[in-house]
């Protein structure tokens, strides 16, 4: 899940790592190797950087338009047997998140499934890590773009696939923890399948437009520095993958040690 780039005009090497975010033990599988290599870098370039995440610009990003509260849009008798279903198989009230964003909740539904081993998620443990090694910190994204992609996902969409999935709970859970282990397995092919048919509707905002600024970005990022970059591993394989438009510009690209 590690990989090394070499620039090709530089020839400096640098390292991309595809994360998790999620405390679970096998999402962790990587992080001592993950911190050797950080700690030999000049910059620590995060999908975003969670330090500079206003949280209630991000709140707002995340708030559905009131005519589509969740106790709006479903009626009374099917708000309360998701609420039911939801509060049971994931311990999250969603009365308490009415005004929520699907998208959101469902964020949260994939924490309570997963395991919670460590006190932080992946990401923000090699976030911390980079920070106190004295890393220049740099996102690959910006908050501002985060905000702004939330903003652009239907919520009538992002409802529909908050009902299917609270339709078959079980199933939503057995989803999230085959894509843990697929994960600590090394298994990249894979876990980018599942994880592209999850997003579903939300694929081409989420994965294939974001993967192009990703790919520029990175390249341009390590063309001078010692780089460690990580970024969802969704985002990494596939045709339209950041790997791949890496290796388009003339990146060369290799596993970063032995799994």
């Amino acid at each position: 899940m590690i990989f090394s780039i070499t620039h090709p005009q530089s020839g400096k090497t640098s390292y991309l790592m595809g994360t998790m975010h999620s405390q679970d033990g096998r999402a962790f599988r990587y992080f001592e190797t993950a911190q050797n290599l950080i700690s030999a870098c000049e910059m620590y370039a995060p999908e975003m950087n969670l330090l500079e995440v206003d949280t209630n610009r991000l709140k707002e990003a995340f708030t559905l338009p009131p005519e589509l509260y969740l106790d709006q849009v479903w009626r009374p008798k099917k708000y309360q047997r998701y609420r039911d279903i939801c509060l049971k198989c994931f311990g999250i009230d969603l009365a308490a998140l009415n005004d929520s964003a699907p998208i959101y909740i469902q964020g949260m539904m994939m924490a309570s499934s997963l395991g919670r081993e460590n006190n932080i998620s992946l990401d923000q443990a090699l976030l911390f890590y980079a920070r106190d090694c004295g890393l220049l910190l740099q996102g690959v994204e910006t908050p501002e773009e985060q905000y702004h992609i939330a903003r652009q996902l239907d919520a009538e969409e992002q409802i529909r696939q908050l009902a299917q999935v609270l339709s078959r709970p079980d199933r939503f859970r057995q989803q999230a923890n085959r894509l843990c282990e697929l994960y600590a397995q090394n298994e990249l092919a894979a876990l980018y399948q599942m994880g592209k048919r999850s997003l579903g509707a939300f694929r081409q905002i989420l994965l294939y437009d974001r993967n192009q600024v990703m790919v520029q970005r990175i390249f341009e990022k390590i063309a001078d520095k010692k780089v460690f970059v990580a970024i969802g591993a969704a985002h990494l394989p596939g045709e339209k993958g950041v790997l791949r438009g890496l290796k388009q510009l003339g990146c060369k690209i290799s596993p970063a040690f032995s799994y």
